[in-house]
Formats: structure tokens, C-alpha cells, sequence
């Protein structure tokens, strides 16, 4: 080979060399960038997110606490203003976390990538708190096992079996209420709520594997079974919570984030006389908590779990944005040693 040709060849290998090492270097400072701005959209929210799950944390502290001070939720009707603005006010501080959350989640949809490695332990913990408001399976696999005993079904079962079953038995009930416009199990007349027993043990059959049930069984246990089927629920499902974060948030006037929160009187103002789709909204969510005896029967009632979850969630948040160094808030050393405490237990403290 001549020495230009040799020359050549050389120079296209250094060539190509340096335009290999260029882009290896940009795509490692994009990605560098990317997990910066992650990082920093995280902290920006930090401050905000603590102190709406302070807020909230502290309230339900209420609730849960040794006090027990829940009189504000029980009852549908409140006789005083005290009670009203508790039960509105514990409205808010559970859609202002949702807001915070859902802001967080949109600055975040314009950032490429996933890289939360450092952010891990927060968004672990936020996605506990949207679960606690959206998921159930724990209420369907307690609903098989209800049920089961109510029909003397006494053999056992994997639990994926039985939170395969749970998922079919909810489904069933949902759809055969649709049909006959009822509300719940209870307010079925005595023959559909036979028919429907019948349909649900068929359905435990197949999906579990168990004996067929006679019809004389169901027959003899049919109040029994009707028990275990009537479960008040009050499920926020995670599209649900996009909504209700987008109504409360508005487009920042100043500072670095995007978006911020609804304040408490305009948050009333749409209660009061917002429009019917703004209401629809804060229904839903209100129905986490309308109503509700947390010292009543978790096997009857469904929230109680779900808001004392919601109660740990908030904690859990707490203690992700004090224990990072990038995202540190101001969070009271009372919050901080309470928050540790229902999260992770004094042992651990």
C-alpha cells in the first residue's frame, strides 16, 4: 500500500475515532444533564411536598393517634362549624399532597430518561401514598376469605390464588350491582342476593379449585355470606388523582417551579360554588373520609386501612426528604421523631 493510501486509511481511523469518542462523551453529558434536572426537579419540590405531608401527617395524627379525636369525620351532616372546617380542612390537606405529588409528576413528563437512583427512597415513597388512595387487593383477598368462611369453605389456598380470585369476585359483584342500579350488596332484594351468592360460589370453584357449594349450604349461610360482601370502598384511582391534583393546581407566578397549589379559600370557593365538574372530583376523594368511624370494623369498612395507609405514606414521605441531604427541608424535630416513629417503628428510630 503507497504511503498516501496508508495515509488516507490512517486518517479516516482517527476520524472516525474522534467522532465515536464525541459522541460517546455528549451522550454521557446528556445523560449527566438529564439526571441532573431529575434531581433538581425533585428538590424543588421537596420544601412543598414535606410541608403539605406535615400538614396532612399531623391531621391524621388526630385520627389514628392515642386522642382519637375523629368526631369530625363520623357522620355525613356536621352540627358545628368546628366540625365543618375539620372535616373540610382534612379534605384539603389530603388534595394538597395529591397536588404537590401530580405538580412534581408533570415538570417530570418533560425530562427524558428515568434515572431516580439518588431521588429512590422519595419516589418510592410517593408512589406508596398514591397506592394507599388507589389500590384494594388486600380488601379482595380479605372478601374471598369472608366469603369462604360464610360458605364453610375451610380448605386452603395460595395467596396468588386467592388474589386472583379476589380480583374476579370484585369484578362479578361491581358488574351484577350495575345491572340491578344498586348501590351495594345490602340493598339487593333477598332473591338477587341469592342469585348473586350462587354466581360468586360458582365462580370460587373454578377460580380456586374448591368443592362445588350446594345450593342448601348457600341457602343456610346466605346472611352470613351477605355480610362478608358488603365492604364500603372508597378507591381514588391513580388517573383519578391526576385529576383532582390538576384542579388544584394553577401555573406559578414567580419563583423556579412551574406550578403551585390552590390556597384554602379558593380551595373552599370550588366546595362552595365551583362548577359540577370541579365537584365531581373532590366527591370522590371526599368519599375517602365521609362518614368514616376509624375505630369501627376494618372487615365493614375498607377506609379505615386505606387512610391509616395513606397516615404511614405521609410519614414515610417525611422521613425520604430529612434523611437526603440534597432535598433537607425544614421539618420540625416533632414532625421529624413522629413521622420516624409511624414509619418505621421506635425500634428502628
Amino acid at each position: 500500500m503507497s504511503v498516501q493510501a496508508q495515509a488516507a486509511v490512517i486518517s479516516g481511523i482517527a476520524a472516525f475515532v474522534g467522532v465515536l469518542v464525541g459522541e460517546i462523551f455528549l451522550r454521557q453529558r446528556t445523560r449527566q444533564a438529564r439526571k441532573q434536572s431529575i434531581e433538581s426537579t425533585f428538590e424543588k419540590y421537596a420544601q412543598p411536598i414535606a410541608a403539605s405531608c406535615s400538614d396532612l401527617f399531623w391531621r391524621l395524627r388526630e385520627v389514628f393517634g392515642q386522642q382519637r379525636a375523629d368526631t369530625y369525620l363520623k357522620g355525613h351532616e356536621h352540627r358545628t362549624k368546628y366540625e365543618h372546617y375539620k372535616a373540610l380542612s382534612t379534605l384539603y390537606r389530603l388534595a394538597g399532597v395529591i397536588a404537590w405529588i401530580r405538580a412534581l409528576r408533570r415538570e417530570l413528563v418533560y425530562i427524558p430518561g428515568s434515572d431516580f437512583s439518588k431521588v429512590k427512597a422519595l419516589d418510592s415513597a410517593l408512589q406508596a401514598f398514591s397506592s394507599a388512595l388507589a389500590d384494594g387487593g388486600h380488601v379482595e383477598v380479605r372478601r374471598v376469605k369472608s366469603l369462604m368462611r360464610a360458605l364453610d369453605i375451610d380448605k386452603q389456598f395460595p395467596d396468588d390464588r386467592i388474589a386472583r380470585s379476589g380480583s374476579v369476585l370484585h369484578r362479578q359483584v361491581d358488574q351484577y350491582l350495575q345491572e340491578r342500579e344498586a348501590a351495594s350488596v345490602e340493598h339487593l332484594m333477598p332473591g338477587q342476593q341469592k342469585e348473586l351468592t350462587r354466581t360468586l360460589s360458582d365462580g370460587l370453584v373454578e377460580s380456586l379449585g374448591c368443592d362445588q357449594v350446594t345450593h342448601e349450604k348457600i341457602e343456610q349461610n346466605i346472611d352470613r355470606a351477605v355480610v362478608s360482601l358488603t365492604v364500603r370502598e372508597a378507591y381514588v384511582y391513580r388517573d383519578w388523582q391526576s385529576a383532582i391534583g390538576d384542579l388544584m393546581l394553577r401555573e406559578a407566578r414567580a419563583g423556579q417551579r412551574q406550578f403551585e397549589a390552590l390556597g384554602f379559600r379558593e380551595f373552599e370557593s370550588i366546595c362552595r360554588q365551583g362548577q359540577e365538574e370541579e365537584k365531581i372530583w373532590l366527591r370522590r376523594l371526599n368519599a375517602v373520609i365521609d362518614d368514616l368511624d376509624v375505630s369501627g370494623d376494618q372487615e365493614k369498612d375498607a377506609r379505615i386501612t386505606q387512610l391509616r395507609e395513606v397516615y404511614v405514606a405521609a410519614a414515610k414521605i417525611i422521613s425520604a426528604i430529612d434523611q437526603s441531604e440534597a432535598m433537607k427541608s425544614r421539618i420540625s424535630d416533632a414532625t421529624r421523631a413522629a413521622a420516624w416513629e409511624v414509619a418505621f417503628g421506635r425500634a428502628n428510630r
